[in-house]
């Protein structure tokens, strides 16, 4: 078996290999296995390359001969387990072992690494912090988890070099040297640690500090070099030149480049020859620092002002170095930067100076930009917010605009939401939707956000984030989804204003999107909810003519019918309501394929052959079609009746029936229809009311000689109908002026119910008709017996005005100056106040008090607004009033006064010539009065 290196490095076996070496040495039955180290290496190797569950076959076949290895066993289960991405369940097993246990530890590591691999650095990092600080003074013993050790302690360190901290990287890395790794590992480790020593230096302006990271940096180089000639022997050089560099030596940095190019391409020929990676190559390094010196002299030869010639001819060997290093060396650490670099020369040579540059970079410039994101991009996955959004804004100023801005933009809003800066967040959220408008990648960064605030459950941010990708990208293949999705969240919070106006953007704006027809249906329901029937009518008809058979375009047809019913387009009514029986009457219709949706389909369809038939028996234009339209609804409640026999509407189907015929005059027929009704639905609300039902039919239509002739026969057998309906068909005779029919019913309410709503409603009931058939003193039997039940009741004024007229009809004045009295307590509109001021009046007239009655009539007559429809026969009765009594009382001013008021509002009034007729007599007896009051005196002792 070949060792693994912790670096990545050593042989490899094939996949097939695999495969055929572990049928060959699983031990067979009963062998015992020589060297467990290798097969566990082996078993932990298979994992590693993708092979599972032969990794667990070999496991199981140790544990087979070897019982006692229970603990490493479980380790390559724990890297089974990671590999299938169930670190859950790993966890779970360090835990049962505990960290003390070395194998425990290991399996911790190999977490770390599974967390690495997919990119959750946060738990990562804090695996192998806590790892790492354990053995910060030691090294592990245990076989198994110095095998984790050096590659953790080498990711770990990358992990570091990654996130800036180049400090605790170079410690990191320094933990596989205290392992006593081969010589190659330990010689590019320590290239590794001097390069980050350079690194470092470059970033602080502390020279003391820069000095001594230059040293240790020196040091480590000088090692590598005493070791011989090899790949890192040319990274030291690369080193070397650059700590030149950091110092400002640059003469010095190229003298080192140039003396040592021959060494550099021996080694880069070597790397080519040998088929290994040339990401290692010291040529990458020197060619890229060869394009900094070269740039550096370009920028000074401009600061100097010398010939354009000069200064592109240096600019061009620049870029030179950098393109070749990024196209030859791209996969290298400077590969990255170099693409970056030459982009940003290419730029200044045609910009700058006009020249054209016959250099593509390609899909490889956008992924070495892209490289520069990769810092503040694991800060943000790492959830170091703060950080991540000091990283991207440097990164954003050096690269403002690329294929991974958007993103970019995406993470900081984040990070900013995360930090609690909504300014900043709505800031970015401004600049997304408006500088990078069109651009999908910054449509989803918006969406993401908004998906952030929505988690969080924050309305006014999310709604921001979502109305400003909708602004930004109303092309986007998802405008129509998000906005059927805010169309929704707001019907649930019962705003169907807002809900209906983001549908209406997708019916506008997406006519060709999946959710087009899905809005035009909840557009039209919501204003079949809201009772908005003529708007559902044209979003129905819409929805409909763009949908294919389904349940819910029956289900829609149906309510488009239902909404012209509604408006009383009856005749519209009848035909959509025919294009639904239409539509589901047969069968097997592709209206319906499931059981369920059959099921409902025929409760719609029963629907629709009743209502047909109700719009029928309704519907009153054209005129000389009114007799067609009720054959037609008769015939339709006969089909609903043989169709639907059993159905709850099968009973109000017979009564509507009859009642058609009784108005086309089938009357004979109509008596047989209702006792058809009777006979067969007895249980039934109609049918146990069929007479009840006959009545209120006869009343409605106005047949009274067979509502009276059914009233009669419900009265003979009153034990079968209820107080309520007697109350009703009480109501019905009373509206319709049948007064002896009226007081026959609410009698029978009176000595048959104690029920509030019923008793009292009879006995006002019955004091009206009372009181219209001028037997007073009934009529005030029955409302003082209900005022005295009820003194709160809601027909208190109602009551006390038929009381009062009642008491003044028999004589009792007082009382009915008391019943007005009482309606002025509680009156608080200006027509009760005036009609009780006009009835106290009347009283006060039969009273004999004339000037207390013209003080009232006067005052509804001069106060009382005769533009009110309710007041302004009051009005003119009362100036009527005043004009007779101020006659009598012969206060003709007044009666002048109330002549012309009369005279200038109601100037057509049936009393004009008599008011007329009396304001002239008024006049000249005003004029004869006050010239007997002008007549002097007899003098005193004359006859």
């Amino acid at each position: 078996m070949t060792k693994r290196c912790c670096c990545g490095e050593g042989a490899r076996f094939g996949v097939l290999g695999l495969v055929f070496m572990l049928a060959a040495i699983l031990p067979v039955a009963g062998q015992v296995i020589e060297n467990l180290d290798e097969e566990f290496q082996f078993a932990s190797g298979l994992v590693e390359l993708g092979f599972p569950d032969f990794a667990d076959k070999v496991v199981q076949q140790i544990l087979r001969l070897h019982p006692d290895q229970k603990s490493r066993a479980q380790l390559i289960q724990a890297e089974v387990l990671i590999s299938r991405r169930k670190f859950e369940d790993a966890e779970k097993l360090v835990v049962e072992m505990g960290m003390d246990n070395t194998k425990a530890q290991a399996i911790s590591l190999a977490l770390a690494r599974g967390y690495y691999s997919i990119g959750d650095t946060d738990k990562a990092s804090k695996l192998y912090t806590e790892f790492f600080k354990r053995y910060e003074t030691r090294m592990p013993t245990d076989p198994d988890l110095l095998r984790f050790y050096q590659d953790s302690a080498y990711q770990f360190g990358q992990m570091l070099e990654m996130a800036g901290q180049t400090e605790d990287a170079i410690k990191a890395y320094g933990r596989i040297l205290t392992t006593k790794p081969d010589k190659q590992t330990q010689r590019r480790i320590l290239a590794k640690q001097a390069e980050l020593y350079v690194k470092q230096a470059g970033s602080i302006t502390d020279r003391a500090q820069q000095e001594k990271l230059l040293g240790e940096a020196k040091k480590l180089c000088d090692t590598i070099q005493w070791g011989g000639m090899d790949v890192w022997f040319g990274q030291s050089v690369i080193t070397l030149a650059h700590m030149d560099l950091v110092k400002g030596d640059r003469a010095a940095a190229e003298k080192t480049l140039m003396g040592n190019l021959d060494i550099f391409k021996e080694i880069d020929q070597f790397l080519k020859e040998e088929g290994l990676p040339l990401s290692v190559s010291p040529m990458a390094g020197a060619r890229f620092l060869l394009g900094e010196l070269f740039q550096y002299q370009a920028e000074t030869m401009e600061k100097q002002k010398r010939g354009q010639d000069e200064i592109v001819a240096m600019y061009g060997k620049s870029l030179t170095e950098f393109y070749n290093v990024f196209a030859k060396y791209g996969e290298s650490d400077w590969g990255q930067t170099a693409g970056v670099r030459a982009g940003a020369i290419k730029s200044v040579l045609e910009d700058r100076y006009g020249r054209k540059v016959n250099v593509d970079l390609g899909q490889k410039a956008a992924a070495a930009v892209a490289g520069y994101f990769k810092l503040p991009d694991n800060l943000f996955r790492q959830k170091k917010y703060q950080a991540a959004v000091d990283e991207y804004i440097k990164t954003l100023n050096q690269f403002p605009e690329t294929e991974v801005t958007p993103v970019a933009l995406g993470n900081m809003m984040e990070s900013y939401a995360e930090l609690g800066d909504v300014l900043m967040v709505k800031t970015i959220l401004s600049y997304t939707a408006e500088r990078l408008a069109g651009n999908d990648t910054a449509a989803l960064a918006l969406l993401r956000i908004g998906k952030y605030y929505f988690d969080k459950k924050d309305e006014p941010m999310y709604m921001l984030a979502y109305n400003a990708y909708l602004e930004g990208f109303p092309k986007h293949d998802r405008a129509a989804a998000i906005l059927f999705t805010l169309a929704g969240l707001k019907k649930q919070q019962g705003d169907e204003q807002a809900a209906s106006q983001f549908f209406e953007q997708i019916v506008k704006n997406y006519p060709k999107d999946q959710y087009y027809p899905r809005a035009l249906s909840q557009m039209a329901w919501g204003y079949y909810a809201a009772t908005n029937y003529e708007k559902a009518v044209e979003g129905f008809r819409v929805f409909i003519k763009e949908s294919q058979p389904s349940p819910g375009k029956a289900l829609a047809q149906f309510a488009l019918a239902e909404s012209l019913r509604q408006l009383n387009r009856l005749n519209e009514a009848s035909v959509e309501y025919e294009i639904v029986i239409q539509w589901l009457a047969p069968k097997n219709n592709p209206y319906g394929t499931s059981v369920a949706d059959v099921k409902k389909n025929q409760e719609l369809l029963e629907k629709a052959v009743f209502q047909r038939a109700y719009c029928y028996a309704k519907m009153t234009e054209p005129a000389d079609s009114v007799a067609d339209f009720r054959s037609r609804a008769i015939r339709g409640y006969d089909q609903f009746i043989s169709l639907f026999a059993d159905s709850a509407m099968a009973p109000p189907a017979l009564s509507a029936k009859g009642t058609v015929q009784l108005e086309v005059g089938q009357h004979d027929a109509a008596m047989q229809t209702f006792d058809q009704l009777a006979a067969k639905y007895p249980n039934s609300p109609e049918g146990k009311s069929a007479l009840f039902a006959l009545t209120r039919s006869a009343m409605e239509i106005k047949l009274y000689d067979q509502a009276r002739s059914a009233f009669e026969k419900m009265l003979a057998n009153s034990k079968a109908y209820s107080a309520d309906e007697f109350t009703r068909i009480g109501q019905l005779m009373l509206d319709a002026k049948l007064y002896p029919e009226a007081v026959k019913a609410f009698t029978h309410v009176r000595g048959s119910t104690e029920e509030r709503a019923l008793l009292e409603r009879a006995l006002f009931g019955l004091g009206s008709a009372y009181y219209a058939q001028k037997d007073y003193p009934n009529a005030v039997e029955a409302l003082e017996e209900m005022m005295q039940r009820y003194p709160k009741s809601g027909l208190f004024y109602d009551a006390k005005f038929t009381l009062g007229r009642a008491y003044r009809e028999t004589g009792r004045l007082d009382d009915a100056v008391k019943a007005m009295t009482d309606v002025f307590k509680f009156a608080d509109t200006p027509v009760l106040l005036n009609q009780a001021s006009y009835d106290l009046g009347m009283i006060q007239k039969e009273q004999g008090d004339k000037v207390a009655a013209l003080a009232s009539f006067l005052r509804i007559g001069l106060l009382a607004d005769p533009e009110n429809p309710e007041l302004r026969p009051l009005v003119e009765k009362s100036l009527l009033e005043s004009i007779n009594i101020g006659m009598e009382l012969e206060r003709y001013d007044d009666v002048q006064d109330s002549a012309e008021l009369y005279l200038k509002i109601f100037p057509e009034g049936e009393a004009v010539a008599m008011v007329r007729q009396v304001r002239q007599d008024a006049r000249l007896r005003a004029a004869q009065q006050a010239a007997a009051s002008a007549q002097p005196a007899a003098p005193a002792g004359q006859p």
